[in-house]
C-alpha cells in the first residue's frame, strides 16, 4: 500500500480504539506536510474537533482555532475561538474578538446581546472597567430602559468611586424606577452628595424631590434635618 494509504489505515485505526492524542500526533504531521492551504485548513478542523470532542481539551483547540482563523479567517471560526476563550476565561484575548463581532452585527437584537457578553466579560476580576463602563453606555444608546446595564454602570461606579457619575446613573435609574422606590433612591443619593461630594446645596434638593413623593415622610424630613444640623444651617431648619 502506499504512504498515503498506511496514513489512512492507521488513523481509521487510532479513531477506533480512542487513541486521540497519537490520531493528534498524526494530524499534525499531516498539517506540517500539506502544502495546499485547503488541504491544511481541512487537518486543522480534525485536530480541533478532537481536542474539543475527544480529548475535552479547551486550550488545545483554542490553539488550534488561532492556527485555523490565520489560514481561514471566517466568522466561524472567529465566533467559535471567541466562544472557547471566554470558556476557558481568557478573557483579554477574547475582548477584541468580541468587539469584532459587535462591530459586524446586522441585526439589533444580535448586537445587544453581544453587548451584554461584552459588558460582563470587561467587568470581570482584573479587566477593564471604564471599557466596560462605556459598552454599557452602548447598551443604553440601543435600550434606554435596560437595568442590566444600568446596575452595572452602578456597581463600577461603585467599586471606583465616582460618585458624581453615580448621581447620574442613579438619577437615570429614579426616572425609570416605579414611583414607590424614588424617595429611597433620592434619599441615598443626598447622602452620597453631602457626605462624598460635600454639596449640601444638591443633597437638599434631592430630599426635596423625596419629599415630593412622600410628603411629610419622618425618614425623610429626620435625614434632611440631621443634615442641616450637622452643617450647623441652622435657618434652614426654621
Amino acid at each position: 500500500p502506499s504512504d498515503i494509504e498506511t496514513t489512512a489505515n492507521l488513523k481509521r485505526l487510532l479513531g477506533r480504539t480512542q487513541r486521540w492524542d497519537e490520531l493528534v500526533t498524526v494530524l499534525e504531521r499531516e498539517v506540517l506536510a500539506a502544502r495546499e492551504t485547503p488541504a491544511r485548513i481541512t487537518l486543522l478542523e480534525q485536530i480541533a474537533s478532537i481536542h474539543r470532542d475527544k480529548r475535552r481539551d479547551l486550550r488545545e483547540a483554542a490553539e488550534t482555532l488561532r492556527q485555523l482563523l490565520a489560514l481561514a479567517p471566517t466568522d466561524a471560526v472567529r465566533d467559535e475561538l471567541c466562544d472557547m476563550l471566554l470558556t476557558t476565561g481568557d478573557h483579554i484575548e477574547a475582548v477584541p474578538l468580541l468587539r469584532e463581532r459587535v462591530r459586524g452585527a446586522s441585526a439589533e437584537r444580535e448586537k445587544l446581546v453581544l453587548l451584554e457578553r461584552l459588558a460582563q466579560t470587561l467587568d470581570a476580576p482584573h479587566s477593564d472597567l471604564a471599557a466596560a463602563y462605556e459598552v454599557c453606555a452602548e447598551i443604553l444608546a440601543l435600550r434606554p430602559k435596560h437595568a442590566g446595564a444600568l446596575a452595572r454602570m452602578e456597581q463600577i461606579d461603585e467599586r471606583t468611586g465616582n460618585v458624581a457619575r453615580l448621581l447620574a446613573t442613579l438619577e437615570r435609574r429614579a426616572e425609570l424606577a416605579p414611583r414607590p422606590e424614588r424617595p429611597a433612591l433620592f434619599t441615598r443619593m443626598a447622602s452620597l452628595a453631602e457626605r462624598q461630594l460635600d454639596d449640601v446645596d444638591r443633597a437638599a434638593e434631592y430630599y426635596a424631590r423625596a419629599l415630593d413623593l412622600v410628603p411629610g415622610d419622618e425618614s425623610v424630613l429626620d435625614a434632611l434635618c440631621g443634615m442641616f444640623d450637622r452643617r450647623e444651617r441652622y435657618e434652614d431648619l426654621a
